[in-house]
């Protein structure tokens, strides 16, 4: 079949308040859509209603509550284009997604995820992974880092070797 491709991305709802956050994004029947939202407390599980949420995870970095949430849905058209996130409370929330295009995927395998411990830094690295079936699949890595703004610490100064392309701060 091929690699998957991001057939798009970009930074959506970001800023603070109590109100949900709606994130637009264009794509067609059987697109893999991936959502990233960074959330500045301690929220426990975060998904848009309808879209299967595969991480949360919560920490404290700088002393500050923090939790990053990773969500997807395969298009089916009933969507519209829209994914609404629950806020709940007062807080930042910053969110960016990538669009995969179906031709590209198998279009059942959902997306995966492997994290290190979050906290303060300004030039995070992701794990070093090494699925089974590596030497015989065609895989689409993403790597992502979510931090509180506060002036610029924890912005980061670096990405990681070998990820030059497709680099997006989604950040309030």
């Amino acid at each position: 079949m091929g690699f998957p491709t991001v057939a798009s991305y970009n930074k959506a709802g970001a800023g603070t308040g109590t109100s949900d956050v709606t994130v637009s994004f264009t794509a067609s029947v059987g697109d893999l859509v991936i959502i990233a939202a960074g959330i500045s407390i301690a929220s426990g599980t975060v998904a848009a209603t309808g879209w299967t949420n595969i991480m949360s995870r919560v920490s404290i970095g700088l002393g500050i509550s923090q939790t990053m949430s990773i969500m997807y849905r395969v298009i089916d058209g009933s969507e519209g284009g829209v994914a609404t996130i629950p806020r709940g409370s007062s807080c930042y929330m910053a969110c960016v997604y990538y669009v995969i295009s179906a031709s590209t995927w198998d279009g059942t395998t959902p997306p995966e995820v492997a994290h290190t411990s979050m906290g303060g830094g300004s030039n995070a690295n992701p794990p070093s992974l090494n699925p089974s079936g590596w030497g015989t699949e065609d895989s689409l890595w993403v790597a992502g880092y979510f931090y509180r703004n506060q002036g610029t610490t924890g912005q980061p100064t670096a990405y990681p070797t070998n990820y030059t392309s497709n680099q997006l701060d989604g950040y309030v």
